[in-house]
């Protein structure tokens, strides 16, 4: 497998991290924060900072991009791509990145605004970590 091959399957397995399991974690955050309320101790709501922060973690390719990437994704894997669906595919490419770094970032920002690790962070809010990938 070359380097592009596997990058573009790292990608996809980032990807396909569901949106939904950060959605009910969150929604588990706010349940506990209401309980905590009810029964009479200070809840937690969350700062401005935090929410924008989990609102990035959050965000995701829109629907229709992420069809076509996947679409293109797949095309290349039987070979039959052409140069300007290979250069649409590059370009869908630098987009996920850059979302997947931004929500990195985030993620990274949120944890130390908690004042705990990322990978507590990622099982605080049902995010599963990408499979490491050997070369």
């Amino acid at each position: 497998m070359n380097i592009q091959a596997t990058k573009l399957e790292l990608i996809r397995m980032i990807t396909d991290i569901q949106s939904e399991q950060l959605l009910e974690s969150l929604k588990q955050l706010l349940k506990e924060a209401e309980i905590e309320d009810k029964n009479g101790e200070r809840a937690h709501a969350l700062s401005r900072e935090e929410t924008e922060l989990l609102t990035a973690i959050n965000e995701g390719l829109p629907d229709n991009v992420h069809s076509r990437f996947m679409e293109l994704q797949a095309k290349q894997k039987e070979g039959g791509l052409s140069e300007k669906e290979h250069q649409e595919l590059m370009g869908l490419v630098d987009q996920v990145e850059a979302l997947e770094a931004k929500r990195l970032e985030s993620m990274i920002a949120l944890a130390q605004l908690w004042n705990i690790s990322l990978e507590e962070l990622r099982e605080r809010l049902g995010i599963k970590a990408p499979e490491p990938h050997v070369w």
